[in-house]
């Protein structure tokens, strides 16, 4: 039943090919976080979602960094739409890094080097497209 509601979503990634033109920026999620490099494609078009992941954290979780915005036990922090063929959506090696080294922002974890080299592998396959602006023109 699921899958008669996927075509909802929108992916927003790429794969990347030799020509697809990259921007990058430094750019922080926050003031009080250290800046990392963001890489978006320019253009393209969406590849098909084949799947959809919720992402959810604990309230206790959260509240280290004082990111809750509810009382609630779990808050939804994302809606990814996944390319098709792909089952799981890495986490992006920036994030992984701010967790692995408990840096602001960072919820501790630890990952091994294949958690790692999946992540480096699909980020080096795919990307986001930059967000459409107002002006724009579509």
């Amino acid at each position: 039943m699921a899958d008669e509601y996927i075509y909802k979503f929108k992916c927003p990634y790429v794969k990347l090919k030799e020509s697809t033109a990259l921007s990058a920026s430094l750019v922080r999620r926050r003031a009080s976080e250290e800046p990392y490099i963001q890489v978006r494609a320019l253009g393209g078009t969406p590849l098909p979602a084949g799947k959809v992941e919720l992402v959810l954290y604990r309230h206790d979780v959260l509240a280290e960094n004082n990111e809750q915005t509810s009382t609630a036990e779990w808050e939804l922090i994302s809606i990814n739409a996944l390319p098709e063929g792909v089952d799981k959506l890495p986490l992006g090696p920036v994030t992984m890094m701010r967790n692995q080294l408990e840096l602001h922002g960072g919820t501790a974890a630890h990952y091994t080097s294949q958690d790692w080299a999946e992540s480096v592998r699909f980020w080096q396959q795919y990307a986001a497209l930059e967000p459409k602006t107002e002006t724009d023109n579509t």
